[in-house]
């Protein structure tokens, strides 16, 4: 191909957002084959295999995956160990004694759909190793 034409063999470059509402979220839940068990208008509670989480839009150019988990073993070590080792995630205890684990995707920067796919994919792996 000249130099200035595109070339047809080449995939079109990915589209990147900055920003995301519910119905295009919903959208790509859909396509990940995640199923939605409630909506709110903030946040959608979702079954990621064998667990719940909440997604929360805290804003248009956030995502924030949140699940909780009760456990017999001391709260404050496992919290700790999972905080030492882990990224992409934090672990805490809220007033309420339940551990929570929390996940932020910030799209300010701009991110493409399949980022976000493989957001939703990341946590519920985070998932099955803290549970």
């Amino acid at each position: 191909p000249e130099p200035n034409k595109p070339n047809p063999t080449q995939a079109p470059s990915a589209a990147i957002l900055t920003k995301i509402d519910q119905a295009e979220l919903k959208k790509l839940l859909k396509e990940s084959q995640i199923e939605i068990v409630e909506e709110s208008e903030n946040f959608l509670v979702l079954q990621l295999r064998d667990y719940r989480a909440a997604l929360f839009l805290p804003t248009e150019y956030s995502l924030q995956f949140y699940s909780s988990f009760t456990s017999a073993k001391p709260r404050a070590e496992l919290v700790n160990r999972w905080n030492q080792k882990m990224r992409y995630s934090r672990a805490y205890t809220d007033e309420e004694g339940r551990i929570i684990l929390e996940s932020d995707l910030d799209l300010t920067g701009g991110v493409t759909r399949e980022n976000i796919k493989d957001f939703f994919k990341k946590f519920q792996l985070l998932l099955g190793q803290f549970s």
